[in-house]
C-alpha cells in the first residue's frame, strides 16, 4: 500500500528516533569497553540499570535492589570475581531476578552477528496458548494466553488456518480475551489485524529514560478494509504488550469488558550493552549481551506514572464473566438495531 503524507512523516519519525536510539547505544557501549576490570563493568551496568529502572522498581515494589546497603553489598562481592561466570550469575540473581522487569534480561548472541539486532527468542509450541472459535454465524472469539515471543512463530500458523477459515464467513462481532496475558511482543497486534484483514491506527507515547526526554508516535496497522465490533476481555494481570494491544483496541472503539489492567512496564526501546566474549557450552564463539529497558509509561502530562497506565473497562465485571457479559452486550446491540429498523 502506498503511504501517504501523513503515513511518510510518521514512519520518517519513527526511523529518527531508531537512529537517535542507536548513537545512544554506541556511545554507551564505548564507555564500557574503557572499563578494565569485571568489578568496573558490574558497576556500570548495576548503575546504568538503576537509572533507567528506578522508577519501575518503586513502581513494583522491588526498589530494595537499588538501595544504598544492597549496592555495597553488590560490589563487595564484585570484588572477588575471579571467572565471568562469577559476575553473570551475580547480575541474574541478585539483580534482574529480584528486580522482576521482563524487559531486562542477558542472552548470547553469535559473535558473528550485529549485537544491536533486535533479540530473536527460540520459538517454542504450545498448543494451548491461542485458541478460537465461531460463536455464531456474526461472532468471532479468539483467546490469546501471552504474547511471549517465543510462541509467536507457532501461533503465525495457526492464524493463518483462521484467516483462510474466515474467507467464508460474515463475521461482525470480534471477541480478543487477553485475561492472564502478561504481554510479550506487540507482533501480535500486527498477527490479530492481519488475520482479520482490519486496520487500526493508534498513538504510543513514553518517556526516554536515557536521553531524558519524551517521546511519541503514530502506528498504522494497515492490512485491510474490514470492519468490526470489537470486544476485548480483560483483568488486572493484563501487562506490558498487553496493555499496549488493550489500549490500540479502545483507540478504535473497542469495549473493554471485565476489570481494569495493569498497566505498562514500557515498551521497546532497550539498550543493548555488549558484556564479555567466550566460547559457549556448544563451543561456539557468542557475545553475552545484556537488555536493559529505556522507556517508561507517561501520564497526561507526560511524565513517568506507571500508576496510571491501566485501561479502565467500559463495562466492569466479574473476569470470570466477562465472556458472557460481551456476549449478552453484542445480543442487546442486535435487538436495538432490529428494533431500530
Amino acid at each position: 500500500m502506498e503511504l501517504n503524507e501523513a503515513q511518510q512523516k510518521q514512519r520518517e519519525h519513527i526511523q529518527s528516533l531508531k537512529r537517535k536510539r542507536i548513537e545512544l547505544n554506541k556511545r554507551i557501549q564505548a564507555e564500557f569497553d574503557k572499563l578494565q576490570t569485571m568489578q568496573d563493568k558490574f558497576v556500570f551496568l548495576y548503575d546504568l540499570l538503576q537509572e533507567n529502572q528506578l522508577e519501575f522498581a518503586k513502581w513494583n515494589k522491588t526498589d530494595f535492589v537499588f538501595s544504598p546497603e544492597y549496592k555495597q553489598n553488590l560490589i563487595k562481592k564484585s570484588k572477588n570475581f575471579t571467572r565471568k561466570k562469577d559476575f553473570i550469575d551475580t547480575f541474574i540473581n541478585d539483580i534482574i531476578k529480584p528486580l522482576n522487569q521482563g524487559h531486562c534480561y542477558m542472552f548470547e548472541r553469535s559473535a558473528t552477528e550485529d549485537f544491536l539486532a533486535k533479540h530473536t527468542a527460540q520459538d517454542l509450541a504450545d498448543d494451548n496458548n491461542f485458541k478460537y472459535k465461531f460463536i455464531d454465524n456474526n461472532t468471532l472469539y479468539v483467546r490469546v494466553k501471552s504474547f511471549f515471543k517465543a510462541y509467536f512463530e507457532y501461533d503465525k500458523k495457526k492464524f493463518e488456518f483462521l484467516k483462510d477459515e474466515l474467507k467464508d464467513k460474515d463475521i461482525k462481532n470480534f471477541i480478543l480475551d487477553i485475561r492472564g496475558n502478561p504481554g510479550g511482543t506487540d507482533m501480535y497486534l500486527d498477527l490479530i489485524l492481519y488475520t482479520l484483514q482490519a486496520s487500526m491506527t493508534h498513538t504510543i507515547k513514553w518517556y526516554n529514560t536515557a536521553l531524558k526526554e519524551n517521546e511519541e508516535y503514530t502506528a498504522t496497522n494497515y492490512y485491510g478494509d474490514k470492519k468490526y465490533n470489537y470486544y476485548v476481555l480483560t483483568d488486572n494481570k493484563v501487562f506490558s504488550a498487553a496493555e499496549v494491544t488493550t489500549k490500540a483496541f479502545k483507540q478504535n472503539g473497542a469495549i473493554i469488558v471485565g476489570t481494569k489492567t495493569r498497566g505498562e512496564a514500557g515498551i521497546s526501546p532497550e539498550l543493548q550493552i555488549k558484556v564479555f566474549s567466550y566460547k559457549n557450552s556448544e563451543d561456539k564463539e557468542v557475545n553475552l549481551i545484556c537488555q536493559i529497558p529505556i522507556s517508561a509509561p507517561v501520564n497526561e502530562k507526560g511524565e513517568i506514572g506507571y500508576n496510571c497506565t491501566y485501561t479502565s473497562p467500559d463495562i466492569e465485571c466479574d473476569p470470570d464473566e466477562a465472556l458472557n457479559v460481551a456476549l449478552n452486550t453484542i445480543q442487546e446491540r442486535k435487538s436495538q438495531a432490529i428494533q431500530q429498523k
